[in-house]
C-alpha cells in the first residue's frame, strides 16, 4: 500500500444521458385532432414546436401554425 488515499474524482461518473420526458402517441394524438378540427389550433398555440419530441412533428406542427398564421382556415 502507498498510503495514498483515492480522490473523490477517481470514482466520478459521467453524469448519465437522460432522454427527457415524452409521448410520442400524445403527438401523434394531437396532431391529429388538428387535421380533424383544425379550428381546436386556437387552444393550443401556446405550444412550440419544440415542445415535440419527434423532429417530423415538430415540422409538421411548425407548417401548422404557419398555415393559421397565414389565414388559411384548413390544415
Amino acid at each position: 500500500m502507498t498510503g495514498v488515499s483515492p480522490r473523490p474524482s477517481d470514482f466520478a461518473v459521467a453524469p448519465a444521458r437522460r432522454t427527457p420526458p415524452q409521448s410520442v402517441e400524445t403527438e401523434v394524438a394531437l396532431l391529429g385532432a388538428l387535421l380533424l378540427d383544425p379550428s381546436a389550433i386556437a387552444r393550443v398555440q401556446e405550444l412550440a414546436p419544440e415542445f415535440f419530441y419527434m423532429g417530423q412533428h415538430r415540422e409538421i406542427f411548425r407548417a401548422m401554425l404557419h398555415l393559421v398564421a397565414g389565414g388559411s382556415q384548413q390544415i
